[in-house]
């Protein structure tokens, strides 16, 4: 089961520091953790398109999704997904 990890302000939006979910892929990871993250969690995280937005950044074994096969990126049992914001605080108005 792929390991989550939140840092900095999505750790806050999250509730947690970290999460275990089964997902065969990052698109299928990161709509279980939307749906648990709470009301809201899911426009932190995706833009009109349904893309990840462009501050988020998703990490799989320390290689950023973008440069492999994003959302589509395949997930093992012992992955280390990393999520972080990319850029400072105060460039986010909903906060």
């Amino acid at each position: 089961m792929p390991e989550v990890r939140f840092l900095g302000i999505i750790r806050d939006w999250m509730g947690h520091s970290s999460l275990a979910l089964e997902a065969e892929r990052v698109g299928e990871l990161l709509d279980q953790m939307c749906s648990s993250g709470g009301k809201g969690v899911r426009e932190h995280f995706f833009s009109a398109d349904g893309k990840p937005r462009k501050d988020v950044e998703i990490l799989v074994n320390g290689r950023n999704i973008r440069f492999l096969q994003d959302l589509d990126t395949p997930l093992n049992r012992d992955d280390l997904v990393t999520i972080y914001l990319h850029g400072c605080w105060w460039e986010f108005p909903f906060l």
